[in-house]
């Protein structure tokens, strides 16, 4: 929400960040994550955003991605993600 262009926050936006599965948390520098799980939660936050950021379509979401649909459908049935 940080990263927002202006100051109103949405209830869209804000649903698919209750709707995650874990919150994002910072790892304490003596137990660091390994790096397929932040890889994961890196992944999960950027696809969210750009999805709300083209409303939630997928073709438009794929070309800013720049991946081919069919990946971007894989990338989201593997991070839990359901499309509206």
């Amino acid at each position: 929400m940080i990263m927002k262009q202006n100051d109103l926050i949405d209830l869209n936006e804000v649903v698919p960040l209750l709707e995650a599965k874990e919150p994002l948390s910072i790892p304490s520098p003596n137990e660091p994550r390994p790096l397929q799980e932040a890889r994961e939660d890196f992944e999960r936050d950027y696809i969210l955003r750009v999805l709300e950021e083209h409303d939630w379509k997928i073709g438009k979401t794929a070309a800013a991605l720049r991946i081919d649909r069919a990946n971007l459908y894989r990338k989201l049935r593997g991070l839990g993600i359901t499309a509206q």
